[in-house]
């Protein structure tokens, strides 16, 4: 009884100690090394009293590391001489690594896929040199305790030491005392400390009187020659002999393995030594330092500068201590820690490494059949993932890369993008995990995962046929109708799965019972179960910035934009773009949002509507709308610095005059095409819109039941894109916009006249407007048609058209090819021009009433970036649009040239067209008549608010001038408050005005 109460009373002793010591490390690393939290930096300009008594007890911290490092070597070299210790402390300090670095991974997106790999392979990377360090040291116990009993040593050992002080060169790559060859040292010193016997505490306060000394005098010296302190501590580090030597003063009052025969057969390292390595792992590895920088700040704020700083180390040594704690003790109860501590693994790490050379084949094999079933199920998972990211695919080829449409997918998922998808297969693992855990079944668990993996597969594969995207969140709803899915599948198809179920059960079956139970502590099943399903209930937040998720992935350079859901899932992995899609944040809920809140905006313009249809006489359904996003049309002459020799779209200029037209302002610059049309289509703004909605075509369309937008105030619509209609979710987006009909290069519509200029790849305007004109004449009724173009799209770059006229001059051309580039695009937009004035010619020769809306989506990629600056900003956004009137229409009711709006948002064309046709308009074309009128042109957000719609907003107002919300008046506040309404009500809310009929 006694003896188990000293036990005990002995492990709390221990316990206390490790956690101190762990305290200890953490207060003074943030204290003195680090972080600057005390007034004192290196850079101060003057020697003072109370900085020197600060770096003097920053010495002594630093005495204090070294001598607890050696007094952990000493103590435990009898265990390091044992190979078993040596493998068992590896496999704790990958498990360790692995596991806070995933956690570091979820604080910080910018640590980088390196961090996880160096924790993986923690000697080979040399991310945690003193991880690597103390390995070396066990792993060189031996002839180390040999080399330290050589006569003369200590006195050489002191002299290494000295010399990079003395010649100012990091010889023997000691740095500051954590390289590998640093802890060796510290090792190497541990074990030498034995030599020491006489004149023990002078050698100490020499050695203290000569660091005070030489803080002193380099203070004074730096103070001379650099204005500042910054050099005054160079002879204090960690490797330096006067931290050294007096550490191994202290080390040397500890008998050298007193203990040793006693403990010799055990290889386990104690609760101090496991958690002072794992502290000293965290304050010197980099992944570490920004958490615990964060974590100390926080505490700071709550508890005061150094009171929060004690408290954070306090709970940050706990949380460390107790983590370490729980996978060493993990790691040596394992089946594999176990077998490390028999008598096999009772000799040095050379006389294992001799045997295993001897019996090489013997070795492997006890490997294989250990460790057989692990290894089959991380190939069977990779051979998974790899197969659901081919199934992404239909060609051999990158066809949706725009840069590389003939690179092979080979080459680009597996070389180009192995990290990416490598860190993908954590889908497939946390499942197999979970019915692992669950059923402690192997070859059930493993057989499951692999059907569900293959089903989604082909299921990915049949979708991205037959519409060019993978499976998204929005394809679950498809599963409340699963009997009438199965209705449409073939009875033989239908028989055959089932057989097939049923010959995987039997199969199952007669492996488990001819290999066993995959048998598995319960401790093990817990976490297999649990760490799946915490996994699945975070995985939804990866697209929400600064989330654990994000952050994570961001880690490994996902592809993060929304614009092509379908390379998305070719660069990411289908999984990970599923998961991508699932939680959405759209826009923050207005005040006053309710059915009642809609109901009261809808009245108010209905009203408004009666008012405006007063003067109108033309109904919507007998008109024919042509909106036509002319891609990356501006005008250069706005470019300050750039001068052309001559007008490049000389028609376009005489048309805007005669017509309604003005600026349109892009959100985005050199891209976000869509996002430019969703706004045309829809009147809905991005301006209103989370700043985290960056493509509302591919994160948000699908998802709504109901998809408002101006097509569907005609009888009959279609959609021309003389390109790939893949990119945007265009093929998705318009069938549930309810287009009839979507025309681009592979769908059964064919792009007829096809034709190219100079030696560009895209097909013209011509080509455009050709195939517009086509399908004017297919229908003699009204009908509404999206025109979308291609031929300006970047590349400007090379020889792209021989015959160009166009001269660029200006500091806006200046730079490497910039001004070829300049003039290719104005070629360009020069062919444009003499397309547009051909195809209006043509529109005034049809007898019907039609009204064209050109507008241009961005500004070119790149060829303006050396403008680019913040007061420029507003004016690399501003691209043309014009809104014309056929001959006929005119005749009929529409107007020539409508007031306008010199600045216009893409949102504002609905209403622009409508009024320029002479149309009645309904409640919500009354209020996107209103907002177009009265209210500034919604601008990009500086900052989001989820609980406010209007935080952060900009506005542009008709001369061109920056708004924030609080310089609109009342009555523009009431408009945008009522606009929101209906904007989050269709986007994120209830859909209440849909039923009240609320849209074109």
């Amino acid at each position: 009884m006694n003896q188990k109460f000293r036990e005990n009373k002995s492990n709390v002793a221990r316990t206390a100690l490790g956690l101190v010591l762990s305290f200890i490390l953490i207060a003074g690393y943030l204290l003195f090394i680090k972080l600057g939290v005390v007034r004192f930096s290196d850079s101060v300009a003057k020697l003072s009293l109370s900085w020197l008594v600060f770096n003097t007890i920053r010495y002594l911290f630093y005495v204090f590391v070294a001598a607890s490092l050696m007094l952990i070597f000493r103590l435990n070299f009898a265990k390091f001489k044992r190979s078993g210790t040596l493998l068992t402390t590896w496999m704790f300090f990958i498990v360790f690594l692995v596991v806070t670095t995933v956690f570091a991974l979820t604080q910080n997106s910018t640590l980088g896929a390196g961090a996880l790999y160096g924790s993986v392979f923690v000697v080979s990377r040399g991310v945690f040199p003193f991880v690597t360090g103390v390995l070396a040291v066990m792993a060189l116990s031996t002839l180390i305790e040999r080399a330290a009993k050589i006569r003369g040593i200590t006195a050489l050992f002191i002299l290494v030491l000295t010399m990079p002080i003395i010649f100012n060169t990091n010889i023997f790559y000691f740095g500051t005392g954590w390289s590998v060859t640093g802890i060796v040292a510290l090792g190497f010193a541990s074990a030498i400390s034995a030599n020491i016997h006489r004149h023990r505490k002078t050698i100490v306060a020499l050695s203290v009187v000569a660091s005070v000394a030489s803080i002193i005098i380099m203070g004074i010296v730096s103070q001379q020659y650099h204005g500042n302190l910054e050099t005054a501590l160079r002879f204090i580090s960690m490797s330096s002999p006067l931290i050294i030597v007096p550490a191994m003063v202290i080390t040397s009052y500890i008998p050298l393995d007193k203990s040793s025969d006693k403990i010799k057969a055990n290889t386990k390292l104690d609760f101090i030594t496991i958690t002072s390595l794992a502290s000293l792992v965290t304050i010197t590895g980099q992944p570490y330092t920004s958490i615990l920088k964060s974590w100390n700040s926080y505490f700071q704020k709550s508890f005061g500068e150094f009171p929060g700083l004690l408290v954070s180390s306090l709970i940050y040594a706990a949380v460390i201590a107790l983590v370490a704690f729980v996978l060493y003790q993990w790691v040596v109860s394992s089946p594999t820690g176990k077998s490390l501590q028999s008598s096999r693994y009772d000799c040095s790490i050379f006389e294992l490494s001799d045997y295993v050379h001897v019996n090489f084949k013997k070795c492997m094999h006890g490997l294989v059949s250990r460790h057989g079933l692990k290894i089959l199920a991380i190939g069977a998972v990779l051979i998974l993932q790899a197969l659901a990211v081919l199934s992404t695919h239909q060609s051999l080829k990158m066809v949706n890369l725009m840069s590389r449409p003939d690179m092979s997918i080979l080459w680009f998922s597996f070389v180009l993008r192995w990290q990416t998808i490598l860190i993908g297969t954590v889908f497939v693992l946390a499942v197999f995990w979970f019915f692992l855990g669950l059923s402690n079944r192997y070859w059930f668990s493993l057989i499951t995962t692999t059907v569900i993996s293959l089903v989604l597969s082909i299921a990915t594969y049949i979708k991205t046929g037959a519409r060019s995207e993978p499976i998204m969140p929005a394809d679950l709803d498809e599963l409340n109708s699963i009997s009438q899915l199965l209705q449409m599948v073939s009875p033989v198809l239908l028989i055959g799965a089932l057989i097939a179920v049923i010959v995987l059960a039997v199969g199952v079956f007669f492996l488990e019972k001819r290999t066993g139970s995959f048998k598995l502590r319960h401790s093990t099943r817990i976490v297999l179960v649990v760490l799946p399903i915490v996994f699945f209930g975070f995985i939804k937040d990866v697209s929400i910035e600064d989330t654990a998720m994000s952050n994570f992935f961001e880690n490994f350079s996902i592809y993060k934009s929304a614009s092509n859901p379908l390379l998305g899932a070719q660069e990411n992995g289908p999984y990970l773009q599923f998961a991508r899609n699932m939680n959405i944040v759209v826009m923050a809920k207005p005040s006053g949002y309710s059915k009642a809140g809609v109901k009261q905006v809808y009245k108010r313009y209905s009203n408004l509507a009666h008012s405006i249809n007063v003067n109108r006489k033309n109904k919507l359904s007998d008109q024919t709308f042509i909106f036509n996003l002319s891609e990356a049309f501006s005008d250069p002459a706005r470019i300050p610095g750039l001068k052309l020799n001559t007008d490049p779209i000389p028609n376009i200029h005489k048309l805007e005059k005669s017509t309604t037209s003005g600026l349109m302002l892009s959100f985005g610059y050199g891209g976000g095409t869509a996002n430019t049309e969703f706004e045309a289509m829809t009147g809905l703004t991005q301006g209103n819109f989370d700043t985290r909605i960056s493509s509302p075509y591919s994160q948000l369309v699908e998802h709504l039941n109901v998809a408002p937008n101006i097509s569907q105030g005609f009888d009959y619509s279609s959609a021309i894109h003389p390109f790939v209609g893949t990119f945007y979710n265009r093929i998705g987006v318009f069938k549930k916009f309810g287009i009839n009909k979507f025309a681009y290069l592979g769908s059964k519509y064919k792009i007829s006249n096809q034709k190219k200029l100079g030696n560009s790849t895209y097909l013209s305007d011509e080509t455009a407007y050709d195939n517009a004109l086509k399908q004017l004449k297919e229908k003699s009724d009204g009908q509404f048609i999206n025109l979308i173009s291609i031929q300006n799209h970047y590349p400007y770059t090379g020889n792209l058209y021989p015959n160009t006229s166009f001269k660029a001059s200006g500091n806006a051309s200046s730079g490497t090819g910039r001004k070829q580039q300049i003039e290719n695009y104005a070629q360009g937009i020069n062919y444009t021009d003499t397309a547009v004035a051909k195809f209006k010619k043509k529109l005034d020769s049809i007898d019907k009433p039609i009204t064209w809306v050109f507008y241009g989506d961005h500004l070119p990629a790149s060829i303006y970036d050396s403008v680019m600056s913040s007061h420029t900003s507003l004016l690399l956004h501003q691209t043309d649009y014009f809104v014309y009137s056929n001959k006929y229409a005119r005749e009929h009711g529409a107007a020539t040239k409508l007031n306008g709006r010199p600045y216009a948002g893409a949102n504002d064309f609905i209403s622009l067209a409508l009024e320029q046709a002479n149309v009645k308009v309904n409640a919500y074309e009354a209020m996107l008549t209103e907002v177009s009128k009265k209210l500034p042109v919604p601008w990009i957000k500086i900052l989001d608010e989820t609980k406010s719609s209007t935080y952060g907003m900009r506005f542009v107002n008709s001369n061109g001038g920056l708004l924030h919300y609080a310089s609109l008046t009342k009555k523009q506040k009431q408009i945008l408050h009522d606009y929101q309404i209906i904007q989050y009500d269709i986007t994120a809310g209830k859909q209440y005005s849909q039923k009240l009929g609320m849209r074109p």
